[in-house]
């Protein structure tokens, strides 16, 4: 399957297949592209966090230096780090790393960090850290999203490895096609909703010289689409990553 960049280029072929999709396609007035870029963009935001997949990943340390920013670009946020390696588990998780260096990626910053998201390695990758921490007294807390504090403060340079959450693509153009459905559900719940209750949410029409009056249900089918689309994203969410 293709890439959305490929299948439609940019936003303004998505906004076309968001309009077609809500009933509107024509009527760059009641649901102009700006907001649905600004639907993608939250439905992206909240997509993103919800299907967040699990990567590891490691970084150096510097002889005194206890904070450490080792969240890679774009990742949403560091879940647990494995520090202080004990003496004796250090020999076998220098070997883990050495058997694995081929599959992680080239330092991507100052600290080395380097990532590792092939899911045939993200198994062993965690029975290796889940015996390391049975030894560890987890001396790392978590500042934010992004940085730890490692405590006892590391006094050579050591290789620490740690667990993160990664979005499931680049950005939403990245995303393939297959793997879409969700993300075109929760933008058009967006859009169905800002149209039930915004300049969509028409009850009636008065033609004064005709002397007419045509009522429309648009709202209520709107606000009912939005439910329905809403559902069906919550039914594709994958359940919550464990922490062992």
């Amino acid at each position: 399957m293709a890439l959305l960049s490929i299948s439609y280029g940019g936003n303004t072929e998505l906004a076309a297949r968001f309009r077609n999709a809500v009933g509107l396609p024509d009527d760059a007035v009641l649901l102009p592209e700006d907001s649905i870029v600004e639907a993608m963009k939250a439905a992206w935001n909240q997509f993103r966090r919800d299907f967040a997949v699990r990567a590891f990943g490691s970084f150096e340390t510097n002889a005194d230096t206890q904070a450490y920013s080792i969240l890679p670009s774009n990742a949403i946020r560091v879940r647990r780090v494995w520090w202080p390696i004990p003496a004796e588990c250090e020999t076998q998780s220098n070997q883990t790393l050495r058997e694995l260096d081929r599959y992680l990626t080239d330092p991507i910053n100052e600290l080395g960090t380097r990532v590792l998201r092939d899911p045939s390695l993200i198994g062993i990758m965690h029975r290796h850290l889940s015996w390391l921490k049975r030894f560890s007294p987890g001396g790392a807390e978590l500042l934010n999203k992004s940085t730890v504090y490692l405590d006892p403060v590391p006094t050579t340079v050591k290789t620490v490895w740690f667990e993160y959450l990664d979005q499931p693509a680049v950005s939403y153009l990245s995303l393939e096609e297959e793997d879409a459905e969700p993300f075109f559900d929760l933008v058009e719940a967006k859009l169905h909703e800002r149209l039930s209750t915004g300049a969509g949410a028409i009850t009636g029409i008065r033609d004064l010289e005709e002397g007419t009056w045509v009522s429309t249900e648009a709202a209520k089918r709107h606000a009912e689409m939005a439910v329905r689309k809403k559902v069906a994203y919550d039914a594709a969410v994958p359940p919550p990553i464990p922490t062992f």
